[in-house]
């Protein structure tokens, strides 16, 4: 029988993790390495996403960013993942998106947290270099990003509500 259609791989891998604590409660720097080796992958059965395009292995630089704090501010600017309605790490195989970009949140009333920011590149899970929001998004000729704004009101610990605008 032929198996058109059908992807198929096994891999290994996982991440490795460097967080520094806050330095004068003023800098912080994450860096985050993926990898994803592979077991199997036959070339007729490409698609499955645990690998690259090709059924090849692949280690990445997935999140190297920096935050500073100022009183009630949170600044961030670099590599990470972003967790937004539509916008997101999609984590569901060995690497998450991961996008480029730059914003900052304030959590100066008790409870309520405000976020602004703006993406302008995207990396694909089992991508090693990131590409233009719009053109992610299907708009050829274009070179765009995403811009943010949103908040979150935190009832407890496990309840909250929110609103967040992607333009």
């Amino acid at each position: 029988t032929e198996n058109v259609g059908i992807a198929q791989s096994a891999a290994f891998g996982g991440a490795i993790e460097m967080e520094t604590g806050w330095w004068q409660d003023f800098l912080r720097l994450k860096f985050t390495g993926y990898t994803s080796q592979k077991l199997c992958g036959p070339k007729d059965r490409d698609g499955s996403t645990s690998l690259r395009l090709g059924q090849e292995s692949y280690t990445v630089l997935g999140e190297a960013f920096a935050e500073i704090k100022a009183g009630p501010l949170i600044a961030r600017a670099g590599r990470t993942q972003i967790d937004l309605p539509y916008i997101h790490a999609y984590d569901i195989r060995m690497t998450p998106n991961t996008f480029e970009g730059a914003g900052f949140s304030i959590h100066s009333v008790k409870n309520l947290q405000l976020g602004v920011g703006h993406l302008s590149k995207i990396k694909l899970r089992n991508r090693s270099s990131f590409e233009s929001m719009s053109q992610r998004a299907g708009v050829l000729g274009v070179d765009r990003g995403v811009s943010f704004a949103g908040l979150r009101y935190n009832f407890s610990e496990d309840s909250h509500v929110g609103a967040v605008n992607q333009y």
